[in-house]
């Protein structure tokens, strides 16, 4: 009944999802949404929904509406599956089109106040979605706030050495935790790592005085440090900031009047597969300074992110369902 329940849920927000995404592109594009709800066959299993028939999609679509350009159709379809193309090149968003299928997991934890994590019930989820427009969630109880983290796999076409999967992961705090030194963030993946593909990683942090009105933007490259050595992982270290703006209050005592609006970091790569298997996002947020890197573990019940380094200094993991690659 339980699973039933998130089951139900997740579709309902998947259809909330497309429904508002399809409204906001219609407005441009006439007739997209249309086709869109006609050909593209959305799925839902536990916590991964999957859209398929996305090729059919793309020929009905470029010959009812003959104005479209690719990259429209290509934001269109990544509005349409929940992802975010901000930050990314045409190229890469262009990459969408030669897509078969995309299956993709959304998850929301919350870190307890001795460092463990819990996920969200669908539910809570639920309610967080219907006060969406608060952000952060200033309201919601928690000693080390709450993350969001989306992990997709898109689904390429099969060639000589096994079916490409582009995997790509997003971990947004909703809330921001307390502790802001060096976290890792990473996918394991099941199959072999595409060489040829170039790895992407992004960490943005953006912020905003509420005294004098200043607006911060913190988005480097300086800020990614790439883990190419672990097995069956990759993983990208960014550096938690603390944005100031100090003002002169009460007494005259200096305060610092900045609160960070939006943290993100995601990291984007290729594997290859002949058979069946997973790809799971995890997350190692720390209270003191030092080196985390996540690998990965694979077996015949899927895959295992692990955890290595100065352990110690973890305050806490965190680690996502699994999306599903089928090779066939």
């Amino acid at each position: 009944m339980k699973k039933f329940v998130k089951a139900f849920l997740t579709m309902a927000m998947c259809f909330s999802m497309l429904s508002s995404n399809a409204l906001a592109a219609e407005s441009e594009i006439p007739g997209l949404s249309v086709l869109a709800d006609e050909y593209i066959s959305v799925s839902v299993s536990n916590t991964e929904i999957v859209y398929s028939n996305l090729q059919e999609f793309y020929v009905a679509a470029k010959e009812e509406i003959p104005a479209i350009s690719d990259i429209e159709l290509a934001e269109y379809v990544m509005d349409y599956t929940g992802q975010s193309y901000d930050g990314l090149s045409d190229e890469t968003i262009l990459e969408t089109l030669d897509f078969t299928e995309i299956s993709t997991v959304e998850q929301i934890f919350r870190a307890k106040e001795d460092g463990t994590v819990e996920e969200l019930t669908p539910e809570e989820v639920e309610i967080l979605l219907e006060y969406s427009d608060i952000s952060p969630a200033a309201s919601w109880e928690s000693d080390d706030g709450y993350i969001q983290i989306t992990t997709t796999a898109s689904k390429g076409t099969k060639g000589s050495n096994g079916t490409p999967f582009t995997l790509s992961g997003t971990a947004t705090w909703l809330k921001y935790p307390a502790f802001r030194f060096t976290d890792t963030f990473a996918i394991v993946y099941g199959g072999t790592f595409d060489d040829s593909y170039v790895i992407t990683s992004t960490f943005s942090e953006t912020g905003k005085c509420s005294e004098c009105g200043k607006t911060f933007s913190i988005e480097s490259s300086d800020l990614i440090e790439l883990d190419f050595a672990q097995s069956h992982a990759i993983g990208t270290k960014c550096d938690l900031k603390t944005i100031s703006c100090m003002h002169l209050a009460g007494l005259g005592t200096p305060v610092n009047f900045a609160e960070t609006t939006k943290l993100t970091s995601t990291i984007r790569f290729r594997v290859l597969t002949s058979d069946t298997t997973e790809a799971r996002a995890a997350y190692a947020h720390t209270k003191l300074s030092g080196k985390i890197t996540i690998g990965g573990s694979v077996s015949a019940s899927g895959v295992t992110p692990t955890f290595s380094g100065v352990l110690d200094i973890i305050y806490s993991k965190y680690t996502a369902a699994p999306v599903t690659l089928r090779a066939n």
